[in-house]
């Protein structure tokens, strides 16, 4: 017959089984079962243990994920870089293309271009005098490609500086004292701008350029006009 006895500890729990039958036989060996709380630390130790093991697979996710954003920075900043040096190239062969169209630059306007152009001297500089053997008249800021948008140029930056040609017809010349100086009255310029347009949109207008109202001006604006000092 098989005897169970059962002992618990504060340590372990055993479990003999007495399996002799008389009292000189040696008793079997026994087994020893870990208790509830010892039980408990083992289960802790394996959450641990799994908390630690999915720690660990994040924490090489995160890094893999920064290596991987790390090398697209990289390989967007190299086609970055690649596609600025494209542009920086084709910027270098587009003037190349347009020093070798103009090789000539533009030469400065003579006196009658400077005032028989519209454009600007200072904006807009580059006047087109011809364009496949007519009159042009056009203005650019850069000058005009030759001969592909214009046949002959010229540079109108440089006027204010020419001197008039000893020919050129100028407003210093005395007013008819009996159709203008007398006529006018209180309307007459003074001295401080004695030249007075005579005929035209700009009649009654004072200048203290005696070329304005000359070449200067367009004859719808003023034909003809007088030094008002010179009245008697």
């Amino acid at each position: 017959m098989t005897n169970i006895y059962s002992y618990q500890d504060t340590e372990t729990t055993t479990m003999v089984d007495h399996g002799f039958d008389g009292i000189d036989s040696e008793p079997p060996a026994t087994t020893t079962i870990t208790k509830v709380e010892d039980l408990h630390h083992a289960s802790s130790l394996w959450n641990v243990k799994k908390w630690m093991g999915a720690t660990g697979a994040l924490v090489l996710m995160v890094f893999a994920l920064v290596a991987v954003s790390s090398s697209s920075l990289r390989a967007n900043h190299h086609r970055e870089n690649e596609m600025e040096e494209q542009d920086q190239e084709l910027l270098r062969s587009v003037d190349l293309v347009g020093s070798s169209r103009d090789e000539v630059a533009a030469p400065a306007c003579t006196f009658e271009e400077c005032y028989g152009s519209n454009c600007n001297w200072q904006l807009a500089p580059y006047t087109c005098l011809f364009m496949n053997g007519g009159p042009h008249g056009g203005c650019s800021p850069t000058p005009w490609v030759v001969p592909e948008t214009c046949t002959q140029q010229c540079d109108l930056s440089g006027c204010d500086d020419q001197e008039p040609p000893a020919n050129v017809k100028s407003c210093d010349v005395p007013c008819d004292d009996a159709e203008w100086c007398n006529a006018v009255g209180e309307r007459l310029c003074g001295s401080a701008a004695p030249f007075q347009c005579t005929v035209g949109s700009a009649a009654f207008g004072c200048s203290d350029d005696k070329y304005t109202w000359t070449f200067k001006t367009s004859i719808p604006t003023c034909s003809a006009c007088c030094n008002a000092d010179k009245c008697a």
